[in-house]
């Protein structure tokens, strides 16, 4: 992924009039602002359109991007939720944006109703636009297992479907798209083989390719191409949400003092624990809010929040939530099957509950595995001075280990309280003062840190020189790493609590399950083949081959694409797997 360039930095400042920090961390407007020069618009595309509860959905978004000049990226992460309707959002993940393309997967919940369901997608930046202009996109679900209708499938509505797929039977003459299976009719656990052509010079921009081969009845190409608009109500923003920048990602809140209101100017650190511990500090804006950019590799996070201290506040971090929960689209139909779509759904409930029996479901896709980024080391590196509490005789406190083997550290008592300094000759450090941790957490309260006792010390590191983090500087790093992780039973900084923070997902750009075609495991596709990043050249021929599904009937392909104007275009496909108990019984002249 490409980081922002100074361009971007000085876009956002204006935007945002001034200091990225300034604005971060507001509400979003309810509405759509018109004013935005910067906008952004989400197209999804599904594997599937009719699904069963429980299983995944695996998806590709393009997000599109007017008001940038030349290369410049914008948002790096798109925030996906799936929404029930009557009940909300059930499922939600973020996932990183790369050249404006992010690839992955949702689960769906097991106790879903039968309806439709949406699968919304938008970016930070997207927020200051309103929900009217996120990607709503709407799915048939299924649950054999629950006979009642979710409330937004009863009634019929007024929703408006948008972008209508070209489509054709194996051709579309409009964008010159060629799927074309080379054998119409396969027995099962054959291989299936489809030609992919380009038959017309592709426009310069024009985004890689979704393959879906699924069940007849599980792929309508109308509702997979479509957005939905949710009809919100577009007041105009007056104060802008940030984007996730880079390989960033925003989390913002407030700074509040109990009962008071918010605390200007506060500062506030967010501690990354776990393998690949960090630390992120920042300055609130005169409202008392904030923005930390955070760059997380994927994964669920444990983080710790803690506001520094202000003589004569109690501050408290109130974290932001960062999905939009606000617009919902009326629904676009009463929810019913067709006899087609019913036999598909019936097949789906079936393999389902066959992957659960043989414990196939566990068959993972096809994953890029997420990038370990950061070296095993705490964030202020590994060039430090180090003591090694076993490397030297037993004291009775921290105090003595300091007064005794670090002098570059001393502390001393200035109007009743505790203070501590490093020795340097640079006066500057004398400005700033110090980064105190005890297992990356900040601590304020040093009369509790020099009672600890050093049999539950593993080592301390000091950076003795300022250091610069976030927008802050410090006259140097004090940090003392516990043998257990528990920062040796004193008590944590006041207003500090410790939440748990989804980051990116890892990418998934193609779902091909494994599959023993010799009938040694049974087929539990429900998705034949997905693949969301297909590419293909103007003028050439690709070709696609997986085993056949095990089960006879019809099965379709959808191959579609996205022209550099967000116009989706595609063509369809189709071969059928033969039933061989019927041919073996016409082989041997039976009815």
């Amino acid at each position: 992924m490409r980081r922002c360039s100074h361009t971007l930095g000085l876009v956002l400042s204006i935007l945002l009039g001034g200091g990225a920090s300034s604005l971060a961390g507001q509400e979003p407007a309810a509405g759509r602002s018109p004013d935005l020069p910067i906008r952004e618009e989400v197209v999804l595309r599904t594997d599937r359109t009719l699904y069963v509860a429980g299983e995944d959905i695996f998806f590709r978004a393009d997000r599109l991007l007017e008001g940038l000049p030349g290369e410049e990226d914008w948002s790096s992460v798109l925030y996906v939720e799936l929404v029930e309707p009557g009940s909300g959002t059930r499922t939600r993940g973020r996932f990183a944006l790369s050249d404006g393309v992010a690839m992955g997967r949702i689960s769906i919940p097991a106790d879903m109703l039968t309806g439709w369901v949406y699968l919304k997608a938008y970016t930070r930046w997207m927020r200051n636009q309103g929900p009217g202009e996120f990607a709503w996109l709407p799915l048939r679900l299924v649950n054999p297992d629950h006979k009642s209708l979710n409330a937004g499938s009863r009634n019929p509505g007024s929703g408006a479907w948008e972008r209508p797929l070209a489509d054709g039977d194996n051709e579309s003459p409009e964008s010159g798209l060629g799927c074309r299976p080379l054998q119409e009719v396969v027995k099962p656990g054959d291989s299936v083989r489809i030609a992919l052509t380009v038959g017309v010079p592709l426009p310069a921009g024009t985004r890689a390719f979704c393959l879906s081969v699924a069940e007849e009845g599980c792929l309508s190409g109308e509702e997979g191409a479509f957005q939905v608009a949710s009809g919100e109500s577009a007041p105009g923003a007056s104060e802008l949400v940030r984007p996730d920048l880079g390989r960033s990602l925003g989390l913002g809140g407030t700074v509040v003092d109990s009962g008071k209101g918010p605390v200007p100017f506060a500062e506030v650190s967010v501690s990354l624990l776990g393998r690949y511990p960090d630390f992120f500090v920042t300055t609130a804006d005169g409202d008392g809010r904030f923005l930390l950019d955070m760059q997380l590799d994927p994964g669920d996070k444990e983080l710790f929040v803690c506001p520094g201290r202000i003589h004569g506040t109690n501050p408290q971090v109130r974290i932001e939530l960062d999905f939009e929960d606000a617009g919902m689209p009326e629904p676009l139909q009463p929810f019913v099957l067709s006899d087609t779509e019913r036999e598909a759904a019936r097949k789906l409930a079936l393999r389902r509950q066959v992957a659960r029996v043989f414990g196939a479901e566990g068959a993972r896709p096809d994953s890029a595995p997420p990038v370990d980024w950061r070296r095993d080391a705490p964030f202020y590196g590994t060039q430090v001075e180090r003591l090694n509490i076993d490397d030297y005789i037993r004291l009775p406190n921290l105090e003595e280990v300091f007064l005794n083997l670090v002098p570059q550290v001393q502390f001393y008592r200035k109007r009743g309280e505790r203070q501590v300094h490093f020795i340097n000759p640079n006066p500057i450090m004398e400005h700033f003062k110090p980064l105190i941790l005890v297992d990356n957490i900040p601590v304020f309260d040093l009369d509790a840190l020099l009672r600890i006792s050093p049999d539950r010390v593993s080592h301390i590191e000091w950076i003795n020189d300022v250091y610069l983090k976030g927008n802050l500087q410090f006259g140097g790093i004090l940090a003392v790493t516990t043998r257990k992780g528990d920062l040796a039973g004193i008590d944590l900084p006041r207003g500090g609590y410790f939440f748990d923070l989804q980051a990116t997902e890892a990418t998934t750009a193609a779902h091909r399950p494994d599959y023993d075609s010799g009938g040694i495991a049974p087929d539990v596709r429900n998705t034949v083949y997905w693949d969301a990043n297909v590419n293909l050249t103007s003028g050439g021929e690709s070709i696609i081959a997986f085993p056949a599904p095990e089960l006879p009937g019809t099965y379709h392909i959808l191959l579609r694409g996205i022209l550099p104007s967000g116009e989706v275009v595609g063509v369809r496909g189709a071969f059928r797997v033969a039933d061989t108990l019927k041919t073996r019984g016409r082989d041997h002249g039976e009815p």
